[in-house]
């Protein structure tokens, strides 16, 4: 089964930075590390970043928001 998934973050600090910061701990805590990624039936085969990475201003104005996207693969 192939799968897609996204991961937010968000901050209410005064730049993007803290946002940008929680994406990059998304990413080196995920791509590529199905060995350290546990479920609960079947086998992780592939946690993959996908290319996609934002990080926007939300509506309220005041919210930082980042959003990362994984494949997944499993069997």
């Amino acid at each position: 089964m192939e799968h897609k998934i996204t991961v937010h973050g968000f901050s209410r600090k005064n730049s993007p930075s803290e946002a940008m910061s929680i994406a990059a701990s998304v990413f080196a805590a995920l791509d590529r590390q199905e060995s350290g990624i546990s479920v609960d039936s079947g086998n992780m085969l592939l946690c993959d970043f996908s290319g996609v990475k934002t990080t926007f201003k939300d509506p309220d104005g005041i919210t930082w928001h980042s959003a990362t996207e994984f494949r997944l693969i499993m069997n």
